[in-house]
């Protein structure tokens, strides 16, 4: 299938213009493990646009100063290493 953009710069305002979307798809790919996508804004209102980055700006405060919080109260122990329990050593046998 070949597609071509109209060259009529009139036919090419309304080339993307629809009245109702029954539904939007993404096709998004995992660059790094722990990747999500949220609180996303589909608009052609630029004010509306700015609303919806003003908003985001202080969920993603709340989001980073909750993060903060949580590394700086969890701890990480291990058993490996010259101080591991002798029992420690051989869990893999049991299984």
């Amino acid at each position: 299938m070949h597609f071509s953009y109209p060259t009529d710069p009139d036919a090419a305002k309304s080339l993307y213009a629809y009245e109702d979307f029954g539904f939007i798809g993404f096709d998004l790919w995992q660059v790094k493990a722990g990747s999500f996508f949220d609180n996303i804004l589909i608009t052609d209102d630029a004010k509306e646009a700015e609303k919806g980055l003003e908003a985001y700006k202080k969920i993603a405060e709340v989001e980073k100063a909750a993060l903060e919080e949580e590394k700086s109260t969890t701890t990480t122990t291990t058993t490996e290493g010259p101080d591991a329990d002798e029992t420690d050593k051989d869990d893999d046998e049991d299984l």
